[in-house]
């Protein structure tokens, strides 16, 4: 291939030291990292300690009347909880066993400093009731442990999601019906879907090759369901579900009967947490969530999965690892996520869309949640292109509006409106932030969704296994529409030493409020180096960058054969709105390199020493 340009000052990447101490009981953790970009140049390093809980007294949660043969263990865990916060306790322990809780009490750990749990390998079962509550809630806690503990959802109660086989497709009354494997007895003329997923025949886990979603019950999706026998249900099709000429007989589908629901630990205004061994085999929501003031926290060999030997078609309902508008600096470590309903680790930050100048301090904004903006934050205000106009507010009193699915705040700033601000510019809230972060020997696998949605800067990625996705191994996303926003631009990443395998790899993605890519280089300074990439999701691009600038794609192994009649992209590199690529030294184990194809306003490409099997 034709040589185009040199590259100027992209290879920074190579001289980050990474440096991690093993957290060993009563030690602290401290990661070198490469700093954050909105405050330290490319190259400059800053160290991430994530402090351990100092050593005190304990006691045993037996004492407390814990026991296994309990059918409710709540107010004996929350008795000794409370003992240890009356008492200054730094330790609980609880002794190994299986606990059962209900579902309409939340485990709720407030306030905590220097305090660890310690399971010994016990399983919490939560039964579902009729409100579902989280499993485990921790707030404002420093220097905080939870450890060898697995949390899981009573399936003998009823079900998280059913895999079924489509028995029958009447094209004429627009019905299929659906044979449930193993129904689950609790499922009858109230049963919920929220949606069918296809599955591969053989492993039963979300088909990769050819993922399209139906819709649950709703005026686009089904809008009649029957049992027509014990164990077939028959659905009947809106004329606004297209996919309805995609459904086959035989295929199998998962249909999830929760989505958003409790998840399994929900983490908010806390730092210095260690979450390790901890183990969500099912829940109705996300697996671990992240949220508001979160920062200097790491997840040691957690695990977010079915049963070993389990059948099950689900783990989480939702996420795997969900961290939205908190404060960075985190290490996921050792931890294998798989077989949940949406993505394997969603790290972002919300933002807001201005609808009205009301006045000269003051406009209404879309937004996602209530907290989104509070009185004193710091607001960035941005060009609805998310450039960047060099203007900073502080908030001084903020009014939260709900009216059916449109959310918005009336946001009155300190000093007046930059003569620039208009409907559709942007908010950036500079309290939050995903910054500083290390995800390193993990294995993501067999999910319906992305591997990783990155809207995050300033970290690595590295030494993880990605298998069998449907969506983009790696999303790196900021999206701005009326119905969400979310991400601040991506920059000062390194992907190394991972391997990606039977999925779509890696995809880029920016939308402003008119709908369309931003030739704004939203996302720079990207390392992709030493990955080996196998078996490329069919017609699908290695890499598909938008918005970007600075891309290194260096020293890769692609092993991604050409099928007959797909597209020639397929395993190519696409490039829209970006400047300074360098694609040097990859390998291709295919007959030939595929195409490198600049779109809108892309330059300044450099393709060297690439190669391929001959």
């Amino acid at each position: 291939m034709k040589k185009t340009r040199t590259l100027l000052c992209i290879f920074v990447f190579s001289f980050f030291p990474i440096v991690c101490g093993i957290a060993e009981e009563r030690a602290h953790m401290t990661v070198d990292m490469p700093g954050p970009a909105v405050s330290a140049p490319p190259g400059q390093s800053k160290k991430i300690v994530i402090a351990y809980p100092e050593i005190g007294s304990k006691v045993s949660a037996d004492t407390f009347s814990m026991r296994t043969d309990a059918t409710d263990n709540h107010e004996a865990i929350m008795r000794a909880i409370e003992y240890c916060r009356s008492n200054d306790v730094r330790r609980l322990d609880i002794p190994k066993g299986t606990y059962r809780f209900s579902m309409s009490n939340v485990i709720t750990l407030y306030g905590f400093t220097n305090f660890r749990i310690n399971a010994h390998g016990s399983t919490f079962i939560f039964t579902p009731t009729p409100v579902k509550k989280q499993y485990v809630q921790i707030s404002a806690c420093v220097r905080f442990a939870l450890e060898d503990l697995a949390l899981d959802w009573d399936w003998s109660v009823e079900p998280i999601a059913s895999i079924v086989s489509v028995t029958a497709v009447d094209a004429g009354s627009r019905s299929v019906d659906l044979l449930f494997q193993d129904k689950h007895p609790s499922l009858g003329d109230d049963i919920v879907l929220t949606d069918l997923e296809p599955l591969h025949p053989e492993r039963m886990t979300p088909d990769q090759r050819f993922f399209v979603i139906l819709p649950g019950m709703g005026p686009k999706g089904f809008t009649e369901k029957k049992w027509v026998s014990p164990n077939v249900l028959r659905l009947t099709a809106s004329p606004a579900l297209a996919e309805f000429s995609r459904i086959r007989t035989n295929a199998v589908y998962r249909i999830r009967h929760y989505q958003y629901g409790g998840g399994g630990v929900r983490i908010n205004d806390s730092s210095d947490l260690t979450i390790s061994n901890v183990t969500v085999h099912g829940c109705m929501g996300f697996g671990f969530h992240v949220a508001g003031d979160v920062h200097h926290f790491r997840f040691n060999g957690c695990r977010v999965t079915v049963p070993p030997g389990s059948k099950r078609p689900i783990s989480s309902a939702a996420d795997h690892f969900h961290m939205t508008s908190a404060q960075g600096n985190f290490v996921i470590d050792g931890c294998e996520f798989a077989y949940g309903g949406d993505d394997i680790i969603n790290i972002h930050t919300t933002a807001a869309l201005i609808t009205k100048i009301l006045d000269p301090h003051t406009l209404e904004a879309r937004v996602n949640g209530p907290t989104l903006i509070r009185t004193g934050d710091l607001i960035e205000l941005r060009m609805p292109d998310y450039a960047p106009a060099g203007a900073m507010l502080t908030a001084v009193h903020t009014e939260y509006n709900e009216a059916g699915a449109v959310r918005s705040a009336t946001i009155r700033f300190k000093d007046p409106l930059p003569a620039f601000a208009a409907v559709n510019g942007i908010l950036f809230n500079r309290r939050y932030f995903t910054d500083n972060f290390i995800i390193r020997n993990n294995y993501f696998h067999d999910n319906r969704g992305r591997g990783i949605l990155l809207e995050g800067s300033g970290g690595i990625i590295e030494s993880n296994h990605f298998a069998r996705h449907t969506g983009a191994a790696l999303s790196v996303e900021t999206v701005i529409t009326s119905g969400w926003r979310e991400g601040y631009g991506v920059t000062n990443i390194i992907v190394r030493n991972n391997k990606f395998e039977d999925c779509p790899f890696i995809s880029y993605r920016t939308v402003t409020a008119a709908g369309t890519a931003t030739p704004y280089h939203i996302f720079s300074d990207h390392l992709y180096e030493s990955n080996t990439f196998v078996n490329l999701h069919p017609a699908r691009l290695l890499f598909d960058i938008v918005s970007a600038q600075n891309i290194v794609i260096r020293g890769n192994s692609i092993e991604a054969v050409p099928i007959p009649g797909e597209d020639a992209m397929r395993s190519g590199i696409r490039l829209r709105f970006v400047s300074n690529v360098s694609i040097v030294q990859n390998h291709w184990k295919q007959p030939t390199i595929p195409a490198v194809v600049p779109m809108e306003k892309t330059g300044g490409i450099d393709i060297l020493s690439n190669s391929h099997a001959r």
